[in-house]
């Protein structure tokens, strides 16, 4: 089952991982990044990598540290939707303090999601949280805008180079 999901690279997955609620300053955490939705044509990260959607004041991430990069790339390949500009394309780490040096926060929510009546489990997840709930079509304003561009500056974007394969085909995400 485990190769099924995907967590069998770098970590020992035949006991039940333990999360805590709780994050550590140096703990990496990761965000899908879509194509072209957000990325440049310089393959930099345009700032709504890190924005909340309408509506809501959460940014889905995972935590790396108790992942892998497998299983992140298969969820993202699982909520990719490439017929409205959201085929998956990398990985983006962000360390909890540098999220937290940009005056934003982070919390444990662990999920499932469910597309085409297929339900994965993901029990990585977390939402970045900016403090705004953003109103559909209004862009954020300033203060708002410039933690999500200093999250955006810190991050470290990794292409996959072969985004069609089932595992991770960058370099190590640090």
């Amino acid at each position: 089952m485990q190769n099924i999901l995907g967590l069998s690279n770098k970590k020992d997955v035949t006991q039940e991982i333990r999360i805590p609620n709780d994050f550590s300053e140096s703990e990496k955490i990761s965000r899908t990044i879509f194509s072209p939705m957000n990325i440049k044509s310089d393959e930099s990260l345009r700032n709504n990598s890190f924005t909340t959607p309408a509506g809501l004041d959460e940014v889905s991430v995972n935590r790396l540290d108790y992942s892998t990069p497998n299983f992140i790339k298969k969820i993202s390949k699982f909520i990719a939707n490439p017929d409205s500009g959201r085929s998956y394309f990398g990985i983006a780490i962000i360390d909890v303090k540098e999220i937290s040096d940009s005056d934003s926060d982070i919390v444990y929510t662990p999920n499932e999601i469910e597309i085409n009546d297929v339900r994965l489990e993901n029990k990585f997840h977390s939402d970045i949280k900016i403090g705004f709930v953003k109103e559909a079509g209004k862009p954020l304003p300033m203060k708002f805008a410039y933690k999500v561009e200093q999250m955006v500056t810190k991050a470290r974007f990794y292409k996959d180079n072969d985004s069609n394969s089932e595992t991770w085909n960058g370099d190590d995400l640090v």
